[in-house]
């Protein structure tokens, strides 16, 4: 039993790792999924970047993730934000949102974010950015991640 009183049950195989290895433009003042380009690992196959790019929660459980992207501001300087989505809608179980700051114009900011939550077997969990500024905004072309894992 954990000292917060959640008791360990389960196979806890549950563990992934994406890469983002290459920019895509996103609209500004909008959030918007990352999709990524390679699996370093997947142990249960509940990662799907092919199509819909989100982690797949095979049994319920308690998850804890990680995510990171850059950002090159283009035009303007503009703040940079990350967060995790549950089935599509802002994660309020994890309650967690990264921010970059504001990138000065042609410079790199780097986000990350983490987080735990207790998420039902199909859950579906994505991670999304936020560009704030005049122009739209080239993610990921140093590099991002996304890993998770269960952990009871």
């Amino acid at each position: 039993m954990w000292a917060s009183g959640v008791k360990a049950a389960g196979s806890f195989k549950s563990r992934f790792s994406l890469k983002l290895n290459s920019g895509f433009v996103v609209t500004m003042e909008t959030w918007t999924k990352l999709f990524y380009h390679a699996i370093t690992y997947d142990e249960l196959d509940e990662c799907d970047i092919a199509t819909d790019n989100f982690f797949t929660a095979s049994e319920a459980g308690y998850y804890s993730f990680t995510a990171s992207a850059s950002v090159k501001s283009l035009n303007t300087p503009g703040e940079f934000l990350i967060r995790f989505a549950i089935n599509g809608a802002q994660a309020n179980k994890l309650d967690v949102e990264g921010q970059a700051g504001a990138p000065t114009v042609n410079s790199h900011a780097y986000a990350a974010i983490t987080g735990e939550c207790y998420l039902d077997a199909g859950d579906e969990v994505e991670v999304q950015v936020y560009v704030a500024g005049t122009s739209n905004e080239t993610v990921g072309e140093r590099n991002g991640n996304f890993q998770g894992h269960r952990f009871a």
